[in-house]
């Protein structure tokens, strides 16, 4: 095991880079069969086949944006959660540290992504605060101690700016955490497409857990978002709401429910609309958001 506030760049070396290698590989490998096999344009777009990444990301916010150590943490963690691995496949150039210089050039990576994809369901703050000889400053994220909390609060982390959860709500709720943020969505898109402005994005996952009204609110709140940045003129071209049905979390089992359909796990499966159903069907029948929807569900701060 690696103590997180102890690791090296030898303990990248031996454990993090070769799999981040690997994957970068894969990757590599699968948009290069798949550009040589895939010849039948099926839906007339003129392209073959488009090859894309999916990352899980969020935007990155200073503690304190006048404070230059909360905005160099901020900006390192930006770059970490979202731009690490597409730098690799874009333009060749592998980070495997967080220093921000060029560890090697691969060039035979470069040009293998088609698309953006971004899995975004919430804002972070960071405090420059370094825990190691790497990092700059650490997310102001519980992390189960009291003792760390604090200490953390003193640093400057800020207290949450709402009591609106999208990945569950956490025990602890005395730092910032994840927190629903459709405003930063949109910066997010415009981060992205500044550093790549020739690509396409889709967002490939959106939603809100275990709280149907909330999750009604903040649907139309991020769809509303997505217009914004078309009108804004960004290469948005698609969205994708997490998920139709509740299902299984990964580590966290059953216990955290995205879905648009509640499923009963402890009996027979029966599947039960949420308010979200009638939404999502409105905004698919006008295919848009309605005056009447944003009225009831496309306010500002606070979730109802």
């Amino acid at each position: 095991s690696v103590d997180p506030l102890k690791v090296t760049v030898e303990d990248l070396q031996a454990h993090a880079i070769p799999i981040m290698r690997n994957l970068l590989q894969a990757h590599v490998n699968c948009y290069r069969a798949i550009q040589e096999h895939d010849k039948i344009d099926a839906d007339g777009d003129g392209v073959p086949a488009r090859v894309g990444m999916t990352i899980g990301t969020g935007m990155t916010r200073p503690a304190d944006k006048n404070n230059p150590k909360d905005v160099a943490a901020a900006l390192q963690t930006q770059f970490a959660s979202t731009f690490q691995f597409t730098d690799a496949v874009m333009f060749g150039e592998v980070h495997y540290d967080y220093d921000g210089s060029v560890d090697e050039m691969r060039a035979d990576w470069a040009g293998t992504l088609d698309m953006y994809g971004v899995q975004y369901y919430a804002s972070s703050v960071v405090v420059g605060f370094p825990i190691n000889g790497l990092l700059e400053g650490v997310p102001c994220i519980p992390l189960g101690d009291p003792t760390v909390t604090e200490l953390m609060l003193q640093l400057g982390c800020p207290p949450p700016s709402a009591d609106d959860w999208p990945l569950g709500e956490p025990e602890d709720k005395a730092l910032y955490g994840m927190q629903h943020d459709p405003a930063g969505l949109l910066e997010l898109l415009r981060t992205i497409h500044q550093r790549y402005p020739d690509l396409p994005l889709v967002i490939t996952e959106n939603g809100f857990a275990n709280d149907p009204v909330k999750r009604a609110h903040s649907l139309v709140r991020h769809l509303k978002v997505c217009h914004e940045a078309l009108e804004e003129g960004l290469p948005l071209e698609g969205y994708y709401h997490w998920s139709l049905l509740d299902n299984f979390e990964w580590g966290r089992g059953f216990g955290v429910r995205f879905g648009l359909f509640e499923v009963d796990f402890a009996g027979d499966l029966a599947r039960t609309p949420t308010l979200a159903v009638d939404i999502y069907r409105d905004i698919a029948s006008h295919h848009g958001l309605t005056q009447s929807l944003l009225d009831s569900f496309g306010g500002q701060g606070a979730l109802r």
